[in-house]
């Protein structure tokens, strides 16, 4: 008999179930098959935005603005993720809008730049029909309304009256100052804010600060609402009982700079978001005191949380945890004094330190010096006691990386490895260090051990 087999031809691979384009003057366009994997694989594992090379040049795609930025001129295109619908017909463009009935009111000559998935600010022409205002008027309007002022006065418009919007509420008034005419004014389509979002600022250290909670609400809401600005207050320190002068600024989305509005001095600002700045902190872990002066780790969830607060506080104030390892409902950890205390009184040291440092937990991990080293200190008699494991690793890591002098980490002795000496800050005094070769285990223990191993 005759035995035929099939034998398959080269796979042809399937399309991905979603599209990922960029527009273009001449419509939407798609990303190339290894961009589109690459930008899906960045949306799914949560991330704010992703880099992508492409025709000589560098793009960054935010997806919450769902935009891409050039690192060469700053130029910005919209993006859009879609199902692929390879057998859908185009959807018909949609027909120009009329501005002949914009003629009677002044200010609504650039309706087509308001984003669709954002607030705007109408006023109602001689028709009846509520027309929105263009972008830099509902920034304008927008902002005053956020900042709760009475009225706000608009820019010269054509027909040279003079106008103002009272925007204390959502359905209101222009008005025109030289004949009292009015028209109504309506604000439709506000957006909630981004409070998955964080916006922070570069200070003169090159360090991120997270803005206050006041300035934070506004930016993410003005952010949601696709504000081409928000505009912000800042008062200075009090001194004496009289504050210094009111600093005013305004963030551009866009060129994401902050500008002091009566200097001029500029700032970059970045968003961010709280997933970020929790895996950035990653490297960072939290601590506290044991009633023995040993240090314990807090569990996954406070570590994170503290990493995260301590950001966003900027290393002050206060926040208020719970804390299964001491079997308490709650404690407030104090950033300033790197304490923690509970409601019943108790009190216990925290600390923040590099999640690499040899210095761990008791019991967890287990010491991360070498097994032949071992660290000992001189006792108030002459002799020496060897130090525990983490103060040893501690120790010989500082040693092995050539330090001359150093700070422990329980914020308490300084050492000096010239002369081999360990200090008390608190009361000046100092004890003599050795190194040495750590003892083996006896045979007993150690043949104890491999029988443990069988």
């Amino acid at each position: 008999g005759v035995c035929l087999a099939l034998v398959p031809g080269p796979a042809t691979p399937m399309p991905d179930p979603l599209v990922w384009e960029y527009q273009t003057s001449k419509g939407w366009k798609e990303y190339s098959a290894s961009i589109s994997r690459q930008l899906q694989k960045s949306y799914d594992d949560g991330a704010a935005f992703c880099v992508v090379e492409r025709d000589s040049d560098f793009w960054v795609i935010e997806f919450s603005d769902m935009e891409q930025c050039s690192s060469k001129d700053q130029h910005t295109r919209k993006v859009r993720c879609t199902p692929r619908q390879d057998t859908a017909p185009a959807a018909p463009a949609p027909a120009p809008f009329d501005k002949s009935s914009l003629a009677s009111v002044a200010g609504l000559d650039a309706v087509d730049q308001n984003p669709p998935d954002g607030v705007r600010w109408e006023c109602q022409a001689d028709d009846g029909r509520f027309v929105p205002y263009g972008r830099e008027i509902t920034a304008l309007l927008e902002n005053a309304f956020m900042h709760k002022r009475p009225k706000t006065q608009l820019p010269g418009e054509a027909g040279g009256g003079t106008y103002y919007v009272e925007t204390l509420e959502e359905v209101t008034w222009r008005c025109n100052q030289d004949t009292r005419r009015k028209r109504r004014v309506r604000r439709v389509n506000g957006q909630p804010p981004d409070l998955g979002l964080l916006w922070q600022w570069l200070d003169e250290d090159g360090q991120w600060r997270t803005y206050d909670a006041a300035t934070l609400a506004l930016v993410q809401r003005a952010h949601a609402n696709r504000l081409l600005y928000v505009d912000f207050e800042k008062t200075g320190t009090v001194v004496g009982g009289q504050a210094a002068d009111v600093a005013r600024y305004r963030l551009t989305f866009k060129t994401k700079m902050q500008e002091n509005t009566s200097t001029g001095s500029r700032r970059p600002v970045r968003k961010t978001t709280s997933r970020a700045l929790a895996q950035a902190q990653a490297a960072q872990r939290w601590e506290w005191e044991g009633a023995c002066g040993s240090w314990h780790r807090f569990s996954g969830k406070a570590n994170d949380a503290l990493n995260l607060m301590y950001t966003m506080q900027q290393g002050t104030g206060t926040f208020r945890l719970k804390l299964e390892e001491l079997g308490v409902a709650q404690l407030v950890a104090d950033f300033g004094a790197m304490e923690m205390a509970s409601d019943g009184g108790a009190c216990h040291r925290i600390r923040r330190v590099p999640a690499s440092s040899p210095y761990q937990a008791r019991g967890e991990e287990g010491p991360a010096v070498p097994p032949d080293t071992m660290w000992m200190c001189q006792d108030g008699e002459g002799g020496y006691m060897s130090l525990t494991p983490e103060q040893s690793a501690e120790l010989e890591l500082l040693f092995q990386a050539g330090e001359k002098r150093a700070d422990l980490s329980n914020g308490i002795h300084a050492v000096d490895f010239e002369k081999m000496t360990r200090t008390n800050r608190t009361n000046r005094q100092f004890r003599r260090l050795k190194r040495v070769a750590a003892e083996p285990p006896p045979p007993a223990t150690a043949a104890a051990a491999n029988r443990g191993a069988r």
